[in-house]
């Protein structure tokens, strides 16, 4: 059996405390540039209504850029924020990183569910709002264009739309879910 120093322990070579873990990422340098971009929309951000019962794996909606060549565009989560009232200080809102529960696919701009939003039941029991802001990166080519995208949560009926901005267009999809 082999062994190792770590500090003052010693552990066996095969002990599950010396596992590591690896975490690849990719370093994305802003570099804005008409050549990538998203399309224009409102003065109103993009946003999506997600049902609490949408199952996980699912496409809740998709973001598209415009390039040059469309088909060598890549798309990252670069920013995920929750939003929330908080009423220790009064009325007011604030907002702050979240664990991410959604992924964007990298070639299509799709985003799907990935696990249960965190304290979500919590959330709806205090009152507090449901809302997340994703900030979604293209990169074409060396240069960037980003996209602030919001998604809310439904208050739980069985039927809920799903309002989705997908490039120049506007999408609409309507989930249906059976229940026993």
């Amino acid at each position: 059996m082999t062994t190792t120093t770590t500090g003052a322990q010693r552990l066996p070579a095969h002990d599950p405390l010396r596992r590591s873990t690896e975490r690849y990422f990719t370093v994305l340098q802003r570099n804005p540039s008409a050549y990538v971009r998203f399309p224009a929309s409102s003065q109103q951000l993009p946003s999506i209504l997600v049902s609490r019962t949408t199952p996980l794996g699912t496409v809740i909606g998709q973001v598209q850029a415009t390039a040059p060549a469309p088909h060598l565009i890549d798309y990252y989560l670069t920013e995920f924020r929750q939003v929330a009232i908080d009423w220790s200080c009064g009325p007011r809102s604030c907002d702050y990183e979240a664990v991410r529960w959604l992924d964007v696919d990298r070639k299509s701009g799709q985003l799907r569910m990935t696990r249960r939003p965190y304290l979500l039941d919590y959330m709806e029991e205090e009152g507090e709002a449901r809302e997340w802001r994703v900030e979604i990166t293209a990169i074409w080519n060396g240069f960037t264009a980003s996209q602030m995208v919001i998604i809310r949560f439904d208050d739980g009926n069985e039927f809920a739309g799903i309002d989705g901005s997908v490039g120049e267009r506007e999408r609409n999809f309507e989930r249906f879910f059976e229940f026993d």
